[in-house]
């Protein structure tokens, strides 16, 4: 019995640090998200970037577990409709941009992503994590790793083995975006909060090219 399984467990094995691997690529390099976190992390710290990394992990795994469900038909149709997808994306990240950008009327106010209520002491989200949770669901890039690459690991692993896999490497890797952050935050003690924010507001406008032309 041992030595039929070990095979299998093998194969098991080599699959999950493949789809690691994969997903580590996908997940750890530069994007809107991560710009995201990373912007949070430099302006507010922490703690008020977890309901943002919570929202994207959360929307991340729901997409991939619609996808890796959906028919045949639904994935043909999503495919045919990227290009709106990717125009639907840019379009946010531009208002995302936009909306960072420091404003004349709050020159001498810090601009960051979160704009204090000074009569009910709360804090707005330039984008509130129900916001970026469904973002996920036109995020391009996510939609086109999941049909074309996750999909692949169907045959080798469960899609709860995947989603849990998943959830792990993203919640790692996107944490060390937001803990990156507060690095650069220490490094640049200088810098000003206006400028923070268009350093910010820029990247987030350079991203938007990439989904228009992926």
């Amino acid at each position: 019995m041992r030595i039929l399984l070990s095979p299998l467990t093998l194969l098991d094995s080599s699959s999950i640090v493949v789809l690691v691997l994969v997903l580590a690529s996908i997940i750890g390099t530069p994007g809107p998200n991560n710009t995201l976190l990373l912007l949070c992390g430099l302006q507010q710290g922490f703690k008020k970037a977890i309901p943002l990394l919570i929202a994207i992990n959360l929307g991340a795994i729901s997409m991939v577990a619609v996808s890796l469900s959906a028919t045949h038909l639904i994935k043909e149709f999503i495919v045919s409709f990227a290009e709106y997808l990717n125009l639907l994306s840019a379009l946010l990240l531009f208002y995302l941009g936009y909306a960072l950008w420091p404003k004349a009327k709050t020159e001498n106010k810090q601009a960051n992503f979160f704009e204090e209520n000074s009569s009910q002491n709360q804090s707005k989200f330039i984008i509130n994590p129900i916001q970026l949770y469904f973002f996920q669901f036109i995020n391009p890039k996510i939609w086109m790793a999941s049909l074309s690459v996750i999909a692949s690991f169907q045959e080798k692993l469960s899609v709860f083995t995947i989603l849990i896999i998943m959830s792990i490497i993203g919640f790692a890797l996107n944490t060390l975006w937001v803990i990156s952050g507060i690095f650069v935050k220490q490094m640049t003690l200088n810098l000003s909060h206006q400028t923070i924010s268009k350093i910010g507001a820029i990247t987030l406008f350079l991203c938007v090219p990439y989904f228009l032309f992926m």
